[in-house]
């Protein structure tokens, strides 16, 4: 069994639009997870899955795997509050019943600033470059932010001082990694800031980056080659 966390998948660029696991799932192998609290609005708390696997119960009932994880829901959550659930649907009914419809303006926005960020990046740690600052970086085709190999510490003390004293906040990945030793990776977001900001935000990373001793030398990997 596979699971498809899609989050984010519709806030592709127009013409950049990727199919779902789930849609070329033609054995009924992949569970579809996904939430409106990205693309409807974050207050919402409303999310959903696909499960259209075969389950059999101990009775020898037959039923849906949704159907199973719904009941559990019921008993653990009590269900998602009503009124929640209408304002996604409303909005679903206003966009024709389309995520991708009902974001597409708003994916346009961040294809913006995705690109406005790759960009700076690129002008404060040039690619042709990077024996010298050992920066690299992922080049999503969409979504809120991007992943940063960096040479520096990336730990909480590392981050509250680019915080307090060059005024840049970045996300250390590490916490999150399946390996947890590994160092060394930090996320930006852009979603929430204007492109100036965008703009001021890397030059003081760089600044941070240039006047904060390495942690370490990193192999180059392919995964965070900068564009």
């Amino acid at each position: 069994m596979l699971l498809e966390d899609n989050t984010y998948g519709v806030f592709r660029a127009a013409g950049a639009e990727l199919p779902t696991l789930k849609s070329l799932d033609t054995g009924r192998r992949v569970i579809y997870l996904s939430s409106f609290a990205k693309s409807v609005f974050p207050g919402a708390r409303v999310g959903f899955l696909v499960a259209d696997q075969d389950v059999v119960g101990h009775e020898g009932r037959r039923r849906s795997f949704a159907e199973e994880l719904a009941k559990l829901k019921s008993m653990f959550t009590v269900n998602t509050g009503a009124v929640a659930q209408a304002l996604v649907g409303g909005a679903l009914i206003a966009s024709g019943h389309s995520l991708r419809a009902a974001n597409r303006e708003a994916a346009q926005v961040y294809r913006e600033k995705l690109d406005t960020i790759t960009a700076s990046l690129a002008e404060h740690f040039p690619p042709d470059r990077i024996r010298d600052h050992g920066v690299r970086w992922t080049r999503p085709d969409g979504g809120f932010f991007v992943l940063l190999r960096v040479p520096f510490p990336t730990d909480l003390a590392a981050a509250e001082r680019s915080a307090r004293d060059y005024g840049v906040c970045w996300a250390p990945v590490n916490p999150r990694h399946t390996r947890t030793a590994d160092g060394g990776l930090i996320k930006l977001g852009f979603a929430s800031l204007a492109v100036e900001n965008i703009r001021e935000g890397i030059g003081r990373l760089s600044r941070f980056a240039h006047e904060t001793p390495p942690q370490r030398e990193e192999p180059v990997d392919r995964d965070y080659a900068a564009s």
